[in-house]
């Protein structure tokens, strides 16, 4: 389980240096599948971040959603993502973690010390050997959490489409 946390600490703390992924990061989802989930009409943003990160942005219902690319983290990246995590929940934020099929996912919630950090639900793909890339799917909020469970299909979706 707790190897499942680290790939899910890399949806909150995006510190990859690299993406591998074979296509751009909003042809694996479209506005209509995020409505879906979301229930809001979203409009998609593609972008790259500076360390060469494709991602995918927009904006629904006040939430903001993010899909990155991330090659597969070593032990080290994810010790220090899981290190972040461990910070934030003796701050006083909750974080429930759920693996559902394949997809790992988290709800961060704020709480204590860590109430400025926004409401985040995050899914991870698995990576493979044959295609050692996976994404994250992120809906962050200001004042309300998305479950884990309407978020993991949009996942399993994704995930379908990178291998």
């Amino acid at each position: 389980m707790k190897r499942n946390a680290l790939l899910l600490g890399a949806a909150l703390l995006a510190t990859s240096p690299i993406a591998l992924a074979e296509g751009k990061a909003c042809d694996l989802t479209s506005p209509d599948e995020i409505q879906g989930t979301l229930g809001a009409k979203v409009t998609l943003k593609p972008s790259t971040l500076d360390n060469g990160v494709e991602v995918c942005t927009g904006k629904a219902a006040g939430s903001t959603i993010t899909i990155r690319l991330y090659p597969k983290k070593d032990d080290a990246e994810r010790e220090k993502e899981e290190a972040k995590l461990d910070a934030l929940e003796k701050q006083g934020a909750t974080i429930e973690k759920r693996k559902i099929g394949k997809i790992n996912c988290m709800e961060l919630r704020p709480g204590g010390k860590a109430t400025r950090i926004v409401y985040t639900t995050t899914c991870t793909t698995p990576s493979t050997p044959k295609a050692p890339t996976h994404a994250v799917i992120e809906v962050s909020n200001p004042s309300t959490s998305l479950e884990i469970k309407k978020l993991a299909p949009l996942a399993e979706n994704i995930s379908s489409r990178i291998y």
